[in-house]
């Protein structure tokens, strides 16, 4: 599975499965009920823009659907 990531360094989108989740802590449920993933996603490749191996929020990732 491909997840799209965006580069801080150069703001450009791309995919990538070469990943894994870390600093899982489960979902978090606020007063109003709205649910959030508190973990974060790090590449396991370089960004093929900047050449980094970034670490994510998953809060930051792009939703491929929207």
């Amino acid at each position: 599975m491909k997840f799209t990531f965006v580069c801080p360094e150069h703001n450009k989108i791309f995919e990538s499965d070469r990943f894994r989740i870390i600093d899982d802590r489960g979902v978090l449920i606020d007063g109003s009920g709205n649910k959030t993933w508190n973990a974060k996603v790090e590449l396991l490749s370089p960004c093929p823009f900047c050449g980094k191996k970034h670490i994510f929020d998953v809060n930051e990732l792009v939703c491929p659907f929207t």
